[in-house]
């Protein structure tokens, strides 16, 4: 096969996309779509090798998947095992069950299963995750397997009937894809069938030049090519639906560089650069290295990375990459130094170790592990910035339990999502006693008749939450105890940074003014019963992580004062400038009057953390501020 420099450009590209992505470079807003070139680039690759061997009669599928194993495994088990130290150090025994489930989810090769299955890729959350990144490895490694039984089912049929083949085949989970992604987006973001189109698309590419073996010279096409890659980077965003038809612009573009572009085009030239070659001959090794580096430091800083920090880090990634490169990806691609069949036994010992250090270090994470500064324990911390839920776990859903009730006959219905949950403490130790009912749905405002459309949860998450608002309105409506109704949120559904759904599925355009429309249809409906709403507002937002911060603080032995921040860098000011339009519909009660005295944001008070996140109440943080300043008598008194 002849080496095509533009194609190591290609990569270099790629990962400066991914980099600056999750470097948090808003700029790059789409660089996520690194990923994308990379698999077309895979698909490619391969294509054209098996292509080769079987012309010349020495295609080996055990030989096929020797080389796949020399070509991922070392670096990924070295980094990987990298990992694990920093963690149990680092992490909180939660935090750390997650990391070592996904250690060994990287060494049976289902990385994508596992993340699956936890927050979606675009959350802040998923910055503290070492190993997320091994999702898309764990995808090449599945379609490196399924796709040369393929090529063996296909041995006897011609070129273009390979080429139809593929193209039918990628169209079809390409629409499949697109079919799904209203109601899983999760799926068609993680798993082979919805991905597979992209590899078969750069498989396609090499089917289709395999009797010319090289490239078509078309300049304006390259231009095209790698305009599709570039502007998306910019215009995409964690809202953008992806993949889906949105897909098609940086693969169809990676597809356009490899098919029209080689070494002597104006496009081919720049990709040939020696600075993007030798970018893109260590960018596997600087994809592996970037997440665990940039989620360890995210979890030392709270996730309050500067940008200037982030470009330490890259240059930091580019450095161990070389040396990774160097000192593992050669030597274990070398017949020569490692013999085939031991490089293999190699491989699988210590995808083995890996599996086992994974499954035996999470069962000697011991929580009870004490903090010499402070004599608290990991377990203490975990349960003092512990998930907080109101009054039981059962209240984050639509529920008549008695859990989710204080007193035999409630006044007062708390209403909303995570933000109202957090204020059920405090209602239940206020000074002023009440009976209340909390009726709560996490990510789900208290406004009828819509919802916003987050892309990690899908259409269906957004019609649960208007189906949840519209039960707890109906059921409002049979309840003549309750005179006062408590709501409390986020309130990013009055906001424009997310599209707006209906019951319907339909997704709205981003509509601030809708948004408030449909509030106030939702307050005047609750006067209309007969009933009292009272707004309550969210506590103001940190600009890091508070309660990581005071759990990294007391760990450190440092003073919590360090987790404070003025009142003026909180970063839900939107939130509050909005809900002052409500100030003459009903009742507003301001939490960050009483959070933020003389405009200083207080983490902690008395011993006690105030907040278990960036935004939310701890359980004792909540039950301190309904001791002191009788959140009850604030919301009842007229």
């Amino acid at each position: 096969m002849n080496y095509r420099p533009e194609i190591d450009g290609l990569r270099a590209i790629a990962i400066l996309l991914v980099l600056f992505f999750h470097a948090n470079f808003t700029l790059l807003s789409g660089g996520f779509i690194g990923v994308d070139v990379f698999f077309v680039i895979s698909g490619y690759l391969i294509t054209r090798i098996i292509l080769t061997e079987v012309q010349q009669g020495t295609f080996s599928l055990v030989r096929f998947y020797e080389r796949r194993i020399r070509r991922i495994l070392p670096a990924l088990i070295f980094i990987s095992g990298i990992c694990i130290p920093f963690a149990w150090i680092w992490f909180l025994p939660d935090d750390y069950k997650s990391f070592t489930n996904s250690i060994k989810s990287v060494a049976t090769l289902t990385s994508n299963f596992h993340f699956l299955g936890e927050n979606g890729y675009f959350r802040k959350s998923s910055a503290l995750k070492p190993l997320l990144h091994t999702w898309t490895l764990s995808l090449e490694e599945q379609y490196y397997i399924i796709f040369p039984l393929l090529m063996l089912l296909l041995k006897k049929f011609s070129i273009k009937t390979k080429w139809i083949f593929f193209l039918l085949l990628g169209s079809v989970s390409i629409v499949f894809s697109c079919i799904t992604f209203p109601h899983s987006p999760l799926a068609t973001f993680y798993l082979l069938p919805f991905r597979g189109w992209e590899f078969l698309l750069g498989s396609s590419c090499s089917i289709f030049l395999f009797k010319t073996r090289k490239p078509y010279q078309l300049e304006w096409i390259g231009l095209l090519g790698l305009g599709l890659i570039i502007v998306p980077s910019f215009i995409f965003n964690e809202t953008t639906p992806f993949p889906t038809f949105n897909a098609l612009y940086p693969t169809v573009g990676t597809a356009l560089i490899i098919i029209f572009c080689d070494s002597n085009t104006f496009v081919g030239k720049f990709l040939s650069q020696k600075i993007l070659v030798g970018l893109g001959i260590i960018s596997y090794s600087a994809y592996l290295w970037h997440q665990p580096i940039f989620a360890f430091y995210n979890v030392l800083s709270y996730q309050n990375t500067k940008s200037e920090t982030y470009l330490l880090l890259i240059v930091l990634t580019l450095v161990l990459s070389f040396f990774s490169w160097k000192y593992i990806e050669i030597p274990f691609r070398n017949k020569l130094s490692l013999p085939r069949g031991v490089s293999v036994i190699f491989a699988f010992l210590f995808l083995g170790l890996l599996y086992f250090a994974g499954y035996h270090s999470q069962n000697s994470m011991s929580g009870g592990r004490k903090i010499a500064s402070s004599g608290d324990t990991f377990h203490d911390l975990q349960v003092r910035v512990g998930k907080n839920s109101g009054l039981d776990w059962e209240c984050r859903e639509f529920t008549h339990s008695k859990k989710c009730q204080r007193g035999t006959h409630p006044s007062v219905l708390l209403w909303g999502d995570s933000v109202a949950m957090h204020l059920a403490q405090a209602l239940e130790t206020s000074p002023t006693e009440i009976s209340f009912v909390q009726m709560t749905k996490a990510g789900c405002a208290p406004v009828q008749g819509i919802s916003i459309f987050i892309k990690a949860f899908g259409i269906e998450k957004g019609k649960k939450c208007i189906e949840f608002n519209e039960n707890v309105l109906q059921w409002l409506e049979t309840q003549d105890s309750i005179k006062t109704v408590v709501i409390s949120s986020l309130f990013q559904s009055l906001l424009n940074y997310h599209p707006l759904v209906d019951l319907q599925g339909n997704i709205l355009k981003k509509s601030r003014n809708y948004g408030l429309k449909q509030f106030i249809k939702t307050i005047n409906r609750i006067k209309k019963m007969g009933k009292t709403p009272v707004i309550v507002s969210p506590i103001p937002q940190g600009p890091f992580n508070v309660g990581m911060c005071l759990v990294r603080h007391r760990i450190d032995g440092f003073s919590s004062t360090k987790c404070d921040f003025p009142k003026n860098e909180m970063k839900n000011k939107v939130t509050f400038k909005t809900l002052k339009k409500f100030k003459s519909l009903t009742k507003v009660v301001w939490l960050d009057r009483f959070i933020c005295p003389n405009g200083h944001c207080d983490s902690e008070r008395e011993g006690v953390f105030t907040y278990m996140d960036a935004i939310h109440f701890s359980k004792e943080g909540s039950t301190l501020f309904g001791k002191t300043y009788d959140l009850a008598g604030m919301i009842l008194e007229r």
